[in-house]
């Protein structure tokens, strides 16, 4: 629960959601510079630092203060170079006034230059001590720069001195995060919102931390009340819709989906954020057993976003389920090539890489089931008739469909303890161990007294199929290659 929005599942076959939208299941990212302008306190040394007024412009002259104003219009546009020159222009006539020299810190640190930004805001600190904003803003500084004791020591000055001032707890929060403190974020994030009960980023941060602790009876109420106060929020639709996933209760975690991709954000949003919540909305749809609707989002999220190789995992689950196996082959070898890709075999193994490599496994063996599947329509006539002791009325020509609906089952070993044993035999068979055919038939009988009729069935098939491939000598004969994929996955 503590993961991204992905999942691994076993016989049925697996379904994984796709890994948690960009907006909530991302933490807040450190860098974003928490800025200066915009922000009240009770504190009237913060005064200067927050709206233009008549006090914070005293000794400025008017065309001074017009550029500024013109400095604060570039900002907006992210011309940080042109609003920078001015801001240095009016620096240099009013070196010892305090606005101009924080407005200097402030357009640096959004630039990112934070070793100067941090310079600056000493200047500021130096002309009005115990300034919250700029103690806050320094922390901010520090905390991008990856030295956290500093950001720490800062903010944490900033919240003694000034317990009103929100954003202080706001970028305290986002450190603890950070440091995977999720208690006393959640603190924090909390004393924030308790003075700004319509601050939506920091409610749709402390919904993100509960669902990083699992605790999703915790995120809702979070979400309702952003929706309250924004009734057409991606965000919390879509925090909600992961919500609902992770409980259980999958026509709601659609119906929140549905309206996240229908919401008016989400139709002025990139092409890459609208393909991420198909591609859950179409996971979701496929687990319930709606593969047709779960095919249809994730090629329409393909089409939006081709990059996204989670929907190519959503599609060949969708294929599989479909009986589409060739199709399904074709989007897992895709998803891997991807998945690979971001998540190389040679990275420090954290707690998401182990998970997304439980994935790939859980993946390929729905790809052995698929080459299984494909290798009996191929060969029917080496199933017409199958040799061994077991009774030939249980096992029909072909293994049985899989079932529409999927489960996320992964403790294979533990639930079906003789199957496991049967796939481990297979791939000792494959690594060059011997498996005599006594121990064979005993398999055998001990499947049927499982009374799992699927993988007696698919046993059965793995038994004629072998004995049909002893007298390959290469290893290009499609019959081997359809055992090694079962052993190897």
């Amino acid at each position: 629960a503590t993961s991204s929005f992905l999942h691994s599942l076993d016989p049925p076959p697996p379904l994984s959601p796709p890994s948690p939208p960009p907006p909530l299941l991302t933490p807040p990212s450190p860098l974003s510079p928490t800025p200066l302008r915009g922000f009240h306190s009770s504190a009237t040394t913060h005064k200067f630092l927050i709206e233009p007024d008549a006090d914070a412009d005293v000794n400025l002259s008017k065309e001074a203060v017009k550029k500024l104003d013109k400095a604060a219009e570039l900002e907006m546009s992210e011309q940080f170079d042109d609003a920078l020159a001015l801001l240095l222009e009016v620096e240099e006539l009013y070196p010892t006034h305090p606005r101009p020299v924080c407005r200097v810190a402030d357009c640096l640190q959004k630039m990112g230059e934070y070793d100067r930004a941090i310079a600056q805001y000493s200047r500021t600190l130096y002309l009005v001590p115990e300034s919250v904003p700029a103690l806050v803003a320094m922390g901010t500084c520090h905390h991008a720069k990856g030295d956290k004791v500093a950001a720490l020591s800062h903010l944490d000055n900033a919240c003694y001195l000034d317990n009103e001032f929100a954003p202080a707890f706001v970028a305290r929060a986002k450190l603890h995060l950070d440091e995977k403190r999720f208690k006393d974020a959640v603190k924090d994030y909390a004393r924030a919102i308790e003075l700004n009960e319509k601050d939506t980023q920091s409610l749709l941060a402390l919904a993100h931390l509960y669902n990083l602790q699992g605790d999703f009876q915790s995120s809702i109420p979070c979400y309702d009340r952003v929706l309250r106060l924004d009734n057409d929020s991606m965000s919390a639709f879509s925090g909600l819709g992961i919500c609902y996933y992770y409980m259980g209760e999958l026509d709601l975690a659609i119906r929140n989906y549905t309206n996240a991709i229908q919401s008016k954000e989400a139709h002025s949003a990139t092409n890459e954020v609208r393909a991420d919540l198909l591609t859950k909305r179409g996971a979701v749809y496929t687990m319930s057993g709606y593969s047709q609707r779960g095919l249809e989002d994730a090629e329409e999220a393909l089409r939006l976003h081709p990059e996204q190789f989670l929907a190519k995992k959503v599609r060949a689950e969708a294929h599989f389920l479909k009986g589409n196996y060739a199709e399904c082959i074709k989007d897992i070898d895709g998803y891997i090539e991807g998945n690979d890709e971001k998540f190389p075999l040679d990275s420090i193994p954290t707690e998401e890489i182990l998970m997304q490599r439980e994935i790939k496994r859980a993946m390929l063996m729905i790809r052995a089931q698929s080459a299984f599947h494909l290798f009996c329509e191929e060969h029917e006539e080496v199933l017409e008739e199958v040799e061994g002791e077991a009774p030939k009325s249980k096992h029909p020509k072909k293994p049985k469909k899989p079932n529409s609906t999927l489960s996320t089952r992964t403790d294979v070993k533990d639930t079906y303890p003789v199957e496991h044993e049967v796939f481990t035999r297979l791939t000792a068979r494959f690594s060059g161990q011997n498996v005599d055919e006594d121990f064979m038939q005993d398999l055998r009988k001990r499947l049927q007294a499982s009374q799992n009729e699927y993988l007696t069935e698919t046993f059965e098939s793995y038994a004629r199929a072998r004995r049909e491939a002893k007298s390959a000598k290469e290893e290009t004969d499609p019959k081997l290659l359809a055992l090694k994929e079962v052993a190897n996955a």
